[in-house]
């Protein structure tokens, strides 16, 4: 148990230490960077494929040979480019980039080195030389990757790209042509499209939209720090649903295909416990402890229907686990809990741990409540859901001579509702869930405390922000109020010394703030 409840705290801190990792990722000053294959590389280009990962992964725009070969293709200038400043220079006129690196493998049978070369891609000025010894003749270390990425960010920091403005100019052809393009919600012409961005207004990635009449929107990504042309496909939406279910989708961020997601949850419980002469016998301080929890929704319809009202019909489940300590008053000191108090009338105060389970089984009714200006329903925006399904929870407590926990079995009734705030993929949700008890799934407390439940209800609400981060992949915060009110009967004494049955019930406050990360397909 200990050792469990340590492993569970562990991850849980973890967790919330992403968030910051993530910040101090965004303080580093973005370059736009090309990195030509190496020369002598080893097979499979492991070389290549390791140097580019070290500046992607620090937040850098990397630019790989064949896309820049194709610009400087547009811009008149042969392949391999880079052997010659005066090209670099005149490449970057037309496609904008910081810095080129160029490495040469140089590698003998008793040794192995990287030479590269970091020149200003504006001014095609060679900045630096460097040279590393490498350990091993195929790979380069995690040391030696450090190495390379302060020498080349010490150099490359001191490129100003505000100190060489020009304009961009994207090209974009689509089949069919005729297509409008909009940047930010406005139409900015038809292709085929030549389009100038002034330098200042320049960012590092853009999604453009390209709409032709009878067909499907497509996303374009346009990288508008540097210039580029883009031959753009749009799909006719009748011929894409005869070759398979795909094409009658009409899914959106509001309305995923599959969602997953994993939740971790700081969770304030507060219990308190009493009988019918008022006697408070278990009772729980409001302490902080970790909650974890996995989601899964999954909308079938969507694969086999183009009927937009049965597309909503989906099923979701939930199991969640999380530890905590529960206190408890008894009058007998054997017990594997800890003893925290006694008192002089013989009664004893012990704190036991207790593990904590919860999961639910729902099926869901997404209703669309927005359309299109086609007259079709909108997946991207406000929506109401309404459940059905059952819910289960359960209390295990360490061994003690009072109370050993039990476990619940509920129906569930429910009501989501969620709007975009803004864009599409930012969106707010809110939901309220009634959970009503007929019976329970076998309560392990002693005679004393009673043979049964007789009722039990419980209340849960919230709300949360998601956001789609990047191509599904999701992140959420939200804070959810649970209450629950058990009754519970049949003959028996909390207290030994009693002299008549008493009717004892119970009453439970959750606070979460649940902090999840995940993934939705749409």
């Amino acid at each position: 148990m200990n050792l469990v409840k340590s492993l569970a705290y562990a991850v849980f801190m973890l967790f919330l230490c992403i968030a910051p990792i993530f910040a101090d990722a965004q303080d580093n000053n973005a370059r736009l960077i090309d990195i030509p294959d190496v020369d002598n590389d080893v097979s499979g280009n492991s070389f290549t494929n390791a140097l580019r990962e070290i500046f992607a992964e620090d937040g850098h725009i990397v630019f790989n040979e064949e896309e820049m070969n194709d610009a400087a293709a547009q811009t008149g200038v042969k392949p391999e480019y880079w052997t010659d400043p005066e090209l670099i220079k005149r490449v970057n006129q037309t496609a904008r980039h910081d810095a080129l690196i160029y490495f040469v493998h140089h590698k003998s049978s008793k040794k192995s080195k990287l030479v590269f070369s970091i020149y200003n891609a504006y001014t095609g000025e060679l900045m630096q030389d460097f040279e590393i010894r490498l350990a091993k003749k195929n790979k380069i270390s995690r040391t030696e990757k450090k190495k390379i990425k302060n020498a080349v960010e010490s150099i490359i920091a001191d490129i100003d790209p505000s100190l060489y403005p020009s304009d961009v100019v994207v090209k974009i052809i689509s089949t069919p042509s005729g297509a409008e393009v909009s940047r930010d919600g406005i139409v900015i012409g038809t292709t085929p499209l030549e389009y100038t961005i002034p330098h200042a207004d320049t960012e590092a990635l853009e999604q453009w939209v390209l709409t032709y009449p009878g067909r499907d929107p497509v996303i374009q990504n346009i990288s508008v720090a540097r210039g580029a042309t883009y031959n753009v496909n749009i799909p006719d939406i009748n011929q894409a649903s005869q070759t398979g279910f795909i094409g009658k989708i009409k899914s959106g961020f509001g309305r995923p295909i599959l969602k997953a997601g994993f939740n971790a949850s700081p969770t304030i419980r507060r219990l308190k416990s009493e009988d019918n002469e008022g006697a408070s016998v278990i009772t729980y301080r409001s302490v902080v402890y970790p909650t974890f929890s996995f989601d899964l929704e999954f909308y079938p319809a969507s694969l086999f229907s183009d009927i937009d009202y049965l597309q909503g019909l989906g099923l979701q489940a939930s199991v969640g686990f999380g530890f905590v300590d529960t206190s408890l008053q008894i009058n007998n000191n054997d017990t594997k809990c800890t003893i925290v108090d006694s008192s002089a009338n013989g009664l004893y105060t012990i704190k036991c741990g207790t593990q904590y389970v919860r999961a639910t089984v729902d099926v869901v009714y997404k209703l669309l409540l927005q359309k299109n200006s086609d007259g079709k329903l909108n997946p991207n925006g406000m929506a109401l859901d309404f459940l059905l399904g059952y819910a289960y929870s359960g209390y295990t407590l360490d061994e003690n001579n009072l109370y050993r926990g039990n476990v619940y079995h509920s129906l569930r009734l429910g009501a989501r509702y969620s709007t975009p705030l803004g864009l599409d993929a930012f969106r707010l949700g809110v939901k309220f869930n009634l959970d009503i008890t007929t019976n329970n799934g076998g309560v392990k407390y002693l005679e004393l405390w009673g043979n049964g439940i007789g009722s039990r209800i419980g209340l849960n609400t919230g709300l949360d922000f998601s956001y789609d981060i990047y191509k599904g992949f999701f992140a959420r915060i939200g804070y959810d109020l649970s209450f629950y009110s058990v009754q519970y009967k049949g003959n028996g004494c909390l207290d030994t010394n009693c002299t008549s049955p008493v009717k004892p019930n119970s009453k439970d406050f959750y606070h979460e703030i649940v902090l999840g990360l995940g993934y939705a397909l749409y």
